[in-house]
């Protein structure tokens, strides 16, 4: 189904010679023009959905900057409400018209960076809400991808209630163009249709008496206070809980259980149950409580904490609560001869206080930051840590004799990787290229003087001038190129090496597909603000202080 200002529903009975489109206009009173074929097996009409693919660009190639995104949804909601299933939304402009029309003086620029932010990043009303609800009663879950020209607003904090509530994903691809983020967009839409899943499923979590539950982070439906409905769960969605003591009763043997038992049918239509049962050790020796804190998932639960506070009152509230608390856990374990991992959690911290989930400051659009958090609240401990804290590594070296960063080791069944630089400026070398990735994009960062010989290799250019320009002189031939262009392989060893290592990055944190974005140094363009922003050691970033300050700062309860 496409949809602008009005419906478009397609007749693709496999007995017809090409599709059918039939459109409906009237949005306060909507209908099905074709109740009992408007779902079609796609073996058999194979042919007419290719031929509709092909056809739909050009039918709409003049269409104007409309969208009745909840009309639409509800269309599709008639359609399948008696199967249930996956649906999968596509939007690029803000819904104006028909259900769920969303007000465009809500994107109003002036409040970034002020206490009124949050105004913009709380949903503009229930309607989403209220619609996503129906539509898990069916057994339908949303993924939206969200694709917007240039930097117009979406209104994104009130479109990812669908997502939010269905157990869906939101994917959002900012300022979007095909050369810089459609092979993320492809790859995103395989992945989504192609993963393992698992549908109508319902998930129960028990806890030991004398222990309560007392929060769920992610995406899903809450229907009792140990209950979570997910039309569709699969391998990339992450739920987290909280669990508070609720009497000061220890157990007999002083241990904390808690059980998920998750029920779901299978693409094979067979009915299963996957159960979890945790044994946690509970304990009142102050050392060994410390020392077995895991500072990754500390980060994440913390964030996901900071971010419900923010939108239960601002920002800056959030950003002192989740400092105040890694103070506190930084300052309990100050003394012990066992501190475990705790020292790391500072680092994590000071990463998503620069991130843009949660840094002040006017540089971070309403749509982008509630982008990130969305991701944040999905994503498995392993990734968000890595988001908390990025990777970067060295390029420049790889054509040593000796080396064997960039091929494949046949014992780890993985490529070699360079090792882990320090995210700081200190770090990197004029003469040097650096990769950067925090599991949701790739960038590189070539130094001013760099060796020719590298950009030859790598690129087939002679020069970082001839890289950058375009034949006519023009001011940035890196945007407008795909990231094939750039790097056609042309069998080049060290070439191979380099492709190798972004293979390598991106095997390790798929999904979601990671784009490569080229930057050089003194660029001063948004990618080499975004690689700087990532080298989170450093002041700036919305932190007038570096990671020693910080961490010093945590040690001594400095507020």
């Amino acid at each position: 189904m496409t949809y602008d200002s009005a419906l478009h529903f397609y007749n693709m009975d496999p007995k017809l010679s090409s599709p059918q489109m039939i459109v409906v206009a009237d949005l306060e009173d909507l209908f099905l023009p074709l109740p009992d074929d408007i779902l079609v097996n796609l073996q058999e009409s194979q042919e007419q959905v290719i031929s509709l693919l092909d056809q739909i660009p050009g039918l709409f190639r003049e269409a104007k900057n409309e969208s009745c995104l909840g009309s639409a949804i509800k269309g599709a909601f008639m359609a399948m409400k008696h199967i249930g299933g996956k649906m999968m939304v596509f939007s690029a402009c803000l819904p104006t018209l028909g259900e769920g029309a969303l007000r465009a003086h809500r994107d109003n620029p002036r409040l970034l960076g002020t206490e009124k932010e949050i105004e913009i990043l709380r949903p503009q009303d229930e309607s989403y809400k209220d619609l996503a609800q129906k539509l898990v009663y069916v057994q339908i879950s949303v993924d939206v991808f969200v694709a917007p020209k240039g930097m117009s607003f979406c209104d994104l904090a009130t479109i990812r209630l669908l997502p939010q509530y269905t157990g869906g994903d939101i994917m959002f691809y900012d300022n979007f163009t095909p050369a810089s983020q459609g092979q993320k967009l492809r790859r995103e839409i395989q992945n989504c249709i192609h993963r393992y899943n698992g549908w109508e499923a319902v998930m129960r979590v028990r806890i030991s008496r004398g222990w309560k539950i007392s929060n769920f982070f992610g995406h899903m439906l809450i229907r009792s206070h140990d209950l979570l409905t997910v039309p569709n769960c699969h391998s990339d969605l992450t739920f987290s809980i909280t669990v508070e003591m609720e009497d000061k009763v220890m157990t007999v043997d002083n241990t904390c259980c808690i059980q998920s038992a998750l029920l779901y049918t299978n693409a094979e239509g067979e009915r299963r149950i996957r159960v979890h049962t945790f044994n946690i050790v509970a304990s009142n020796n102050h050392q060994e409580l410390m020392s077995s804190v895991d500072p990754q998932a500390a980060a994440m639960i913390l964030t996901q904490m900071a971010i419900d506070k923010a939108l239960k009152s601002n920002l800056p509230e959030a950003r002192n609560w989740i400092q105040n608390q890694c103070m506190q856990i930084v300052q309990n374990s100050s003394g012990l001869p066992d501190q475990g991992n705790i020292e790391f959690l500072p680092m994590y911290i000071m990463g998503i206080l620069k991130s843009p989930a949660l840094r002040i400051g006017n540089d971070v659009r309403f749509d982008l930051r509630t982008a990130h958090w969305a991701r944040l609240c999905t994503l498995s401990c392993n990734k968000n840590a890595l988001y908390f804290y990025p990777r970067l590594l060295a390029l420049h070296d790889l054509d040593q004799a000796d080396s064997n960063i960039g091929l494949f080791d046949e014992d780890t069944g993985v490529y070699n990787l360079p090792d882990m630089l320090s995210l700081t400026v200190e770090s990197l070398v004029a003469h040097g290229v650096f990769l950067i990735e925090n599991g949701q994009m790739i960038i590189m960062w070539i130094g001013g003087e760099v060796n020719i010989q590298w950009l030859q290799s790598v690129f087939g250019v002679a020069s970082l001038e001839e890289l950058v320009a375009d034949s006519q002189g023009g001011t940035n031939r890196l945007q407008e190129l795909s990231e094939e262009d750039i790097l056609a392989n042309n069998g080049d060893p060290l070439q191979e090496k380099v492709l190798n290592i972004m293979e390598g990055v991106r095997t390790e944190h798929q999904p979601p597909y990671m784009p490569l974005y080229v930057t050089h140094q003194n660029k001063s363009d948004s990618t080499e603000r975004k690689f700087f922003e990532m080298l989170i050691e450093d002041r700036g970033a919305g932190m007038q202080i570096d990671f020693a300050q910080f961490q010093e700062k945590m040690r001594r309860g400095i507020r």
